[in-house]
């Protein structure tokens, strides 16, 4: 049978239908028949795994078109793969490539199949995945089994298992429970294809967005993942947010560094999650061919129009031109990602390192009090994550390691002074290599440690001006002359360090909130300094509060401070490594003075 002519002869109201299906089956005398024929066409198609056909019986070519590679490869990784996160361009129909395949599978098994429909927001799911599945729903040629009504398409309303539902989660709700006891069940009667349990499935479309929650369901239903498909999760999103938990589940095993945007489309990430890469470029035969080939798709100029932001080197173009996160920072970032994801490794120290600490405490509402601890010595090399060869420097450098940033309880000041040398007595930091905020109420906690500890302790006022402590050997100016205060000099002390792999974070370190905070701080120009010249500052905490949902950097002002306190208690400085440099003029050797120089000459006397 061709499906493509059935339901060209079946379009156009009742009696094209009746008359349609009587063409194949003389024997039709009714509408009900008819439509009972193409229903039962429909469902042989779905068990056969005939999906795109069964849409176009459906709906037709005019709403979807199994024929572009981007609707390919999406349904053939939803049939293949259990756990798949689609990271895709704009306009290419990852939702609604996705709604129409859990539509097709619900209609193929209405009884035993359960879907979750994902929302951030009860508003934009309606506005988006599931008004696309109640308009699929409605316009099917014909009915289609059960009812629809508001976040709900099913069998019984009473058996909200048994159909699609959509869980919308308002803001700051964390989504936590709502995907309890959504597992498999047995049947009463097992399926001839499916098996003796029923199915269950759940699609988070902006899935960067869905609250930490959610993640803890999905990891607690895929408990159940096996071979025959009976769970399965789509995770579908349009890449904007490197450090979201969704980036973290998509990250390659080998890291982001090693993935080639024209090269890489699919891996299997850390988690074991199947990755989807749906980019414009590649995929889109509107963009490849350059002229309007699938109306709905992303066409020529759109992508053109991205890829003119920042000349190819843009978010925007990355992420809603290639389907790939970007990770090179903006414009006024002091530390971009690219820098931090080359820095997880951990030095070879050539002798014994000194074990260093930081900690940032909490003097307003809302802060946390962060530790950090790590060791500063000399290295010869380094070992960058999942490698097994070192990376040898040209001769030993004296380098930082950053092994462990976590948060400790807030406590008063003497309450808190104990718990902070209990914790450096634990890790056996010297007093004189742990630093502490001093602003304040926090001056209290650093008095007491220096009183009832180790007087050497290192106090950070954040209002101190820069020091005249060079970060790097070749610098020329002083941080006095470049940076408006302390805080700046500190932050771009730790840019320039890790620019140069002086500074490593240690694989096992959790950094999430860690690189999330250092890559959103910015910086701008500031008053002029001893020279004359505008000096860099660094926004104040209070605008980065205000742009970040009321969030503190605490751990990157710890972390920043770990590096400040390795910086001051040694006087070695960081060499430029490969730096071509001048060599070295020699003075010419003393000419003697010549005897015809006026000036020099001393006369003889002749008889």
């Amino acid at each position: 049978m061709n499906i493509s002519q059935l339901r060209r002869s079946i379009e156009g109201g009742e009696e094209s239908l009746v008359a349609g299906v009587r063409a194949i089956r003389p024997n039709t005398e009714s509408l009900e028949q008819a439509q009972a024929f193409v229903q039962l066409t429909v469902l042989e198609l779905l068990e056969s795994n005939r999906y795109g056909a069964a849409a176009e019986l459906l709906w037709g070519s005019a709403v979807f078109d199994p024929r572009p590679v981007s609707v390919k490869r999406i349904w053939s990784a939803i049939n293949r793969y259990h756990k798949l996160i689609l990271l895709g361009a704009g306009a290419m129909g990852k939702s609604y490539c996705t709604a129409i395949w859990m539509l097709l599978d619900w209609i193929r098994d209405p009884e035993g199949t359960s879907i979750k429909v994902i929302s951030t927001s009860e508003g934009h799911a309606k506005s988006n995945v599931f008004s696309t599945l109640t308009s699929l729903y409605r316009s099917a040629i014909v009915k289609l089994p059960g009812l629809q009504i508001d976040k709900f398409i099913g069998l019984d309303t009473k058996q909200l298992d048994q159909g699609i539902a959509l869980i919308s989660i308002p803001q700051g709700d964390t989504g936590k429970g709502r995907l309890r006891g959504f597992h498999p069940r047995p049947r009463t009667e097992a399926h001839p294809t499916l098996g003796k349990h029923t199915r269950v499935r759940v699609f988070a479309d902006e899935a960067e967005e869905v609250p930490p929650g959610i993640w803890d369901g999905i990891d607690n239903m895929l408990a159940n993942m096996d071979a025959s498909g009976s769970v399965k999760v789509v995770c579908a999103t349009n890449p904007k947010d490197p450090l979201s938990q969704l980036a973290d589940h998509a990250e390659p095993v080998q890291g982001w560094p090693t993935i080639d945007l024209d090269v890489d489309q699919q891996w299997i990430s850390k988690d074991r999650w199947e990755v989807l890469r749906i980019d414009a470029a590649q995929h889109c035969e509107n963009v490849i061919n350059r002229r309007l080939i699938f109306p709905g798709l992303m066409s020529w100029e759109g992508f053109e129009n991205l890829r003119l932001k920042g000349d190819g080197n843009s978010q925007e173009y990355f992420c809603f031109g290639r389907g790939m996160y970007f990770r090179a920072g903006t414009v006024r970032s002091i530390i971009p990602l690219s820098l931090l994801d080359a820095a997880r490794g951990n030095f070879v120290f050539t002798r014994s390192a000194t074990n260093a600490g930081s900690c940032d405490l909490a003097f307003e509402g809302g802060d946390r009090v962060v530790f950090c601890n790590g060791r500063y010595g000399l290295a010869e090399g380094w070992l960058p994550a999942n490698a097994e060869r070192m990376v040898r420097f040209a001769e030993p450098v004296y380098c930082a390691e950053l092994q462990g940033i976590y948060e400790l309880p807030n406590l008063l000041t003497l309450a808190q002074t104990e718990q902070l040398k209990s914790e450096c007595k634990r890790l056996e930091i010297p007093g004189r290599w742990f630093t502490v905020d001093r602003t304040g109420n926090a001056t209290g906690v650093h008095d007491a440690l220096r009183e009832s500890w180790d007087s050497e302790v290192r106090g950070v006022n954040w209002g101190e001006s820069a020091t005249q402590q060079r970060i790097l050997q070749e610098d020329k100016e002083m941080p006095e002359d470049l940076y408006a205060d302390l805080p700046t000099e500190m932050w771009f002390a730790l840019r320039r360090w890790l620019e140069f792999h002086y500074f490593l974070i240690s694989p096992y370190v959790q950094t999430r909130r860690l690189y999330s905070e250092l890559t959103k701080r910015q910086y701008k120009l500031g008053a002029k300094g001893p020279n004359g010249l505008a000096r860099l500052q660094i926004e104040s905490k209070k605008d980065f509060k205000l742009a970040n949902k009321g969030v503190s950097p605490d751990y990157a002002d710890a972390c920043v401070m770990f590096i400040h306190g390795c910086r001051m208690n040694t006087r070695e400085r960081q060499p430029m490594p490969g730096l071509t440099r001048i060599a070295e003029r020699r003075k010419p050797p003393p000419v003697p003075p010549s005897p015809w120089d006026p000036h020099k000459y001393v006369r003889i006397a002749y008889d």
